[in-house]
C-alpha cells in the first residue's frame, strides 16, 4: 500500500486545487486519483490477520501513542481499549487496533488520519522501527520527539493540518522517505539538514510561515512535486534550479519580488 500513497497524495491534492480554482476537476486528474484510490484500496487485503504478534516494545509503543495523545477521545479508538489486561486490547490484537497496519511480527504503517490526535508524540514511537508510513493528517499535534529520527525504515510522513511550529533535527535522518507532508502548520523556517532527504519526491510546505529557503534544497533532486504556497517568500535560493525532476512547483500566495535565473533549468 505505501507504494501508492505519495503519488494519490500528489493528485488529490491537483484535485483540491481545481475545484477551489475552477470550480470543476479535469479528466486527468479524476482519472488519476480514481486509478490510485482502486490500488489503495485494493491493497487492503493484503493485510495480515489481527491476530499477529508482535514485539513487546512495539506493544507499549502504541499504547504510548494512545495515552499521550488523549487517545479515549479519539474520533475512532476501536479495537484498542479491551478490560481487564491493561486497558488495552490482549496481546496479539494489536493489528486489528483503529489505524495501526502490520506485516509479519512488526507494525509497518500508522494512519490516523482526522482522527483528533491532540498533544505531543511519546518518545517511544521511536520504537517502530518497522515503519513505513505514518500519516497524522488533519489532527492537532504540536510537536514531535527526537525518536522520530529512529523510524529510518519510514518512506511515507505525511504531518499536513496540525500546529508545529519546529521539526526536530533528527526527522531529517530519515533518508528513506519519499513523502513529507508539512503543509497546514506554523513552521517559519527549515534547517540546512532537508538537503538529506534525497530520495524525497513530493515535499509539502504550503500554508505556513516560511519566509526562506535553505540552499540545501538543491539537494532534492528527485522531486517532482514540491509545494510552497501561501507562504511568506519573498526570494527563492539559485540551487532550485537543480531540480529537474519537477513536474509541479506550486509558489503563489508568497511575496517573491523576483526569481533566481535558473529557475529557466526547471
Amino acid at each position: 500500500m505505501a507504494l501508492f500513497i505519495g503519488p494519490f497524495l500528489f493528485w488529490w491534492n491537483t484535485l483540491r486545487r481545481e475545484i477551489k480554482m475552477n470550480g470543476k476537476v479535469s479528466k486527468k486528474t479524476l482519472c488519476h486519483v480514481m486509478v490510485l484510490l482502486i490500488f489503495l484500496l485494493s491493497s487492503l487485503s493484503l493485510s495480515i490477520p489481527a491476530e499477529a504478534w508482535i514485539p513487546p516494545s512495539e506493544r507499549q509503543a502504541l499504547i504510548a501513542i494512545y495515552n499521550a495523545t488523549d487517545g479515549d477521545n479519539w474520533n475512532d479508538n476501536s479495537g484498542w481499549k479491551r478490560p481487564p489486561f491493561d486497558g488495552f486490547g490482549p496481546t496479539g490484537t494489536e493489528c486489528g487496533w483503529y489505524g495501526v497496519e502490520c506485516n509479519g511480527d512488526h507494525v509497518i504503517g500508522l494512519n490516523f488520519d482526522s482522527n483528533n490526535l491532540a498533544g505531543s508524540l511519546p518518545a517511544e514511537i521511536g520504537n517502530l522501527t518497522a515503519l513505513e508510513y505514518l500519516v497524522l493528517t488533519d489532527n492537532q499535534l504540536t510537536s514531535l520527539p527526537a525518536e522520530i529520527g529512529n523510524l529510518t525504515a519510514l518512506e511515507y510522513l505525511v504531518l499536513t493540518d496540525n500546529q508545529l511550529t519546529s521539526l526536530p533535527a533528527a526527522i531529517f535522518n530519515l533518508t528513506a522517505l519519499t513523502t513529507l507532508g508539512l503543509s497546514n502548520n506554523q513552521l517559519t523556517s527549515l534547517p540546512p539538514e532537508i538537503g538529506n532527504l534525497t530520495n524525497l519526491t513530493f515535499l509539502y510546505l504550503g500554508n505556513n510561515q516560511l519566509t526562506s529557503l535553505p540552499a540545501e534544497i538543491g539537494n532534492l533532486t528527485a522531486l517532482t512535486g514540491l509545494f510552497l504556497d501561501n507562504n511568506q517568500l519573498t526570494s527563492l535560493p539559485a540551487e532550485i534550479g537543480n531540480l529537474t525532476a519537477l513536474i509541479g512547483l506550486f509558489l503563489s500566495g508568497n511575496d517573491l519580488t523576483s526569481l533566481a535565473v535558473e529557475i529557466g533549468n526547471l
